[in-house]
């Protein structure tokens, strides 16, 4: 762009009155800031946000493990004794 035309830009530009913001600029301005900052959270933020979720469910897993086990313990054989002797027929079926 030649010098000549660029200085009638700038000369235009600096008579030119500055645009007035809409009346809810800042509102928009303020919301889009909180969206953003919602929307930028990290990995560390999102687990440490479901961790009562998570451990809620370990627990509940851990329960239902030590009934089971409590459960297949007051059996006659245990699971241990069950699952070796399966193992052993499964290991040595005859044909």
């Amino acid at each position: 762009m030649n010098p000549k035309r660029m200085e009638m830009l700038l000369a235009a530009a600096r008579t030119a009155t500055a645009p007035e913001p809409s009346p809810n600029f800042a509102e928009r301005v303020m919301h889009s800031v909180r969206r953003e900052q919602r929307s930028a959270a990290g990995l560390f933020d999102q687990i440490s946000s479901l961790f009562p979720r998570l451990a809620l469910a370990a627990v509940a897993v851990l329960a239902l493990c030590v009934a089971a086990d409590f459960y297949f313990t007051q059996s006659e054989a245990s699971l241990a004794t069950s699952v070796q002797q399966v193992t052993e027929q499964w290991l040595f079926a005859r044909n």
